[in-house]
Protein backbone atom coordinates (compact mmCIF):
# COMPACT_ATOMS: atom_id res chain seq x y z
CA UNK A 1 0.00 0.00 0.00
CA UNK A 2 1.01 3.55 -0.64
CA UNK A 3 1.11 6.11 1.77
CA UNK A 4 -2.85 7.13 0.87
CA UNK A 5 -3.23 3.82 2.19
CA UNK A 6 -4.18 2.56 -1.56
CA UNK A 7 -2.70 -0.13 -3.33
CA UNK A 8 -0.33 0.98 -6.10
CA UNK A 9 -1.31 0.51 -9.30
CA UNK A 10 1.44 -1.53 -10.79
CA UNK A 11 0.75 -3.88 -7.89
CA UNK A 12 -2.74 -3.88 -9.37
CA UNK A 13 -1.24 -5.26 -13.10
CA UNK A 14 0.93 -7.46 -11.20
CA UNK A 15 -1.49 -9.02 -9.86
CA UNK A 16 -3.84 -9.19 -12.99
CA UNK A 17 -0.55 -10.65 -14.61
CA UNK A 18 -0.04 -13.19 -12.02
CA UNK A 19 -3.96 -14.31 -12.20
CA UNK A 20 -3.39 -15.06 -16.01
CA UNK A 21 -0.75 -16.70 -15.79
CA UNK A 22 -2.54 -18.76 -13.22
CA UNK A 23 -5.59 -19.24 -15.39
CA UNK A 24 -3.80 -20.19 -18.13
CA UNK A 25 -2.36 -23.07 -16.09
CA UNK A 26 -6.04 -24.51 -14.61
CA UNK A 27 -6.77 -24.55 -18.28
CA UNK A 28 -3.60 -26.54 -19.74
CA UNK A 29 -4.68 -28.69 -16.63
CA UNK A 30 -8.57 -29.01 -17.60
CA UNK A 31 -7.61 -29.56 -21.41
CA UNK A 32 -4.96 -32.03 -20.49
CA UNK A 33 -7.83 -33.80 -18.26
CA UNK A 34 -10.49 -33.85 -21.17
CA UNK A 35 -7.84 -35.21 -23.24
CA UNK A 36 -7.46 -38.05 -21.20
CA UNK A 37 -11.53 -38.17 -20.73
CA UNK A 38 -11.66 -38.82 -24.57
CA UNK A 39 -9.98 -42.22 -24.57
CA UNK A 40 -11.94 -44.70 -26.14
CA UNK A 41 -10.33 -47.89 -23.47
CA UNK A 42 -12.63 -48.76 -21.36
CA UNK A 43 -10.42 -50.55 -18.93
CA UNK A 44 -9.88 -50.12 -15.29
CA UNK A 45 -6.86 -48.52 -15.80
CA UNK A 46 -8.16 -45.86 -18.34
CA UNK A 47 -11.44 -45.23 -16.56
CA UNK A 48 -8.79 -44.37 -13.07
CA UNK A 49 -7.11 -42.30 -15.42
CA UNK A 50 -10.13 -40.43 -16.52
CA UNK A 51 -11.44 -39.95 -12.62
CA UNK A 52 -7.99 -38.76 -11.62
CA UNK A 53 -8.19 -36.53 -14.87
CA UNK A 54 -11.53 -35.10 -13.47
CA UNK A 55 -10.52 -34.75 -9.92
CA UNK A 56 -7.93 -32.52 -10.63
CA UNK A 57 -9.98 -30.55 -13.22
CA UNK A 58 -12.29 -30.23 -10.21
CA UNK A 59 -9.46 -29.08 -8.03
CA UNK A 60 -8.22 -26.62 -10.53
CA UNK A 61 -11.89 -24.68 -11.07
CA UNK A 62 -11.95 -25.09 -7.07
CA UNK A 63 -8.86 -22.93 -6.69
CA UNK A 64 -9.70 -20.47 -9.61
CA UNK A 65 -13.21 -20.05 -7.78
CA UNK A 66 -11.31 -19.46 -4.58
CA UNK A 67 -8.44 -16.86 -6.14
CA UNK A 68 -11.40 -15.11 -7.79
CA UNK A 69 -13.48 -14.45 -4.47
CA UNK A 70 -10.37 -13.26 -3.49
CA UNK A 71 -9.53 -10.75 -5.72
CA UNK A 72 -13.15 -9.68 -5.77
CA UNK A 73 -12.98 -9.12 -1.69
CA UNK A 74 -9.54 -7.01 -2.54
CA UNK A 75 -11.30 -4.92 -5.24
CA UNK A 76 -14.31 -4.59 -2.98
CA UNK A 77 -12.03 -3.18 0.41
CA UNK A 78 -10.24 -1.25 -2.62
CA UNK A 79 -13.22 0.39 -3.82
CA UNK A 80 -14.69 1.69 -0.61
CA UNK A 81 -11.45 3.40 0.17
CA UNK A 82 -11.42 5.13 -2.88
CA UNK A 83 -15.18 5.88 -2.09
CA UNK A 84 -14.35 6.92 1.15
CA UNK A 85 -11.45 9.38 -0.91
CA UNK A 86 -13.67 10.87 -3.03
CA UNK A 87 -16.44 11.18 -0.57
CA UNK A 88 -13.93 13.37 1.48
CA UNK A 89 -12.37 15.42 -1.49
CA UNK A 90 -15.53 16.45 -2.31
CA UNK A 91 -16.47 17.19 1.02
CA UNK A 92 -13.17 19.42 1.59
CA UNK A 93 -14.06 20.85 -1.91
CA UNK A 94 -17.43 21.79 -1.23
CA UNK A 95 -17.53 23.01 2.20
CA UNK A 96 -13.35 23.58 3.28
CA UNK A 97 -11.73 21.87 5.90
CA UNK A 98 -11.94 22.24 9.55
CA UNK A 99 -9.18 24.72 9.70
CA UNK A 100 -10.65 26.68 6.86
CA UNK A 101 -13.98 26.79 8.97
CA UNK A 102 -12.49 27.93 12.13
CA UNK A 103 -10.63 30.33 10.08
CA UNK A 104 -13.70 31.73 8.96
CA UNK A 105 -15.39 31.82 12.34
CA UNK A 106 -12.14 33.65 13.85
CA UNK A 107 -12.29 36.73 11.13
CA UNK A 108 -16.34 37.61 11.64
CA UNK A 109 -15.44 38.39 15.55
Amino acid sequence: MNSDGFLPSTSTATIGKAFDEKIQQIFSKILKARKADSLNDDSEEALQRKLTALQHEERALLSLISRLRSHQRTLQLEKARLDKFYEESIKKEMFGTDEDKRGMNNEHF
